[in-house]
């Protein structure tokens, strides 16, 4: 839980200017990385994401806009988690996607981009998979 509220942090605070993303540009080449959903933010000027690794490493992404869970697209701000009280579920997002952070593994659809001068993974989509 400490990963995603850090995450969460990192991703909230990073770039205070309007939406840097859009979805991938034309000809870009598009790469996927699998593991565990740990973390998962759309704020007002940016929006990240992280899954972890079967061997424990992070992968942070940013979050281009327009995105999609599970082939739809979505604009909620945060999914449910895993131990989310009854009384928060429904109060983020118009429909609930299959997605529930700390417990669904996914696969995430990337490209590299720059922010502030450095390399960054960018994403627009990401799916559940199989265990």
């Amino acid at each position: 839980m400490i990963d995603v509220l850090l995450a969460t942090l990192v991703i909230a605070y990073a770039a205070p200017q309007p939406w840097p993303y859009p979805s991938h540009p034309p000809g870009v080449s598009v790469l996927s990385d699998t593991g565990v959903l740990t973390a998962y933010n759309l704020g007002n000027h940016n929006g990240g994401m992280a899954i972890r690794h079967a061997d424990g490493t992070l992968a942070h992404f940013f979050i281009a806009l327009p995105n999609k869970i599970n082939g739809r697209r979505y604009g909620c701000q945060l999914l449910p988690w895993v131990g989310e009280p009854a009384s928060m579920r429904g109060t983020k997002c118009e429909v609930r996607p299959a997605v529930v952070i700390g417990k669904t593994r996914v696969r995430v659809s990337y490209w590299w981009g720059v922010f502030e001068d450095r390399r960054t993974k960018i994403s627009d989509e990401m799916s559940a998979v199989q265990k």
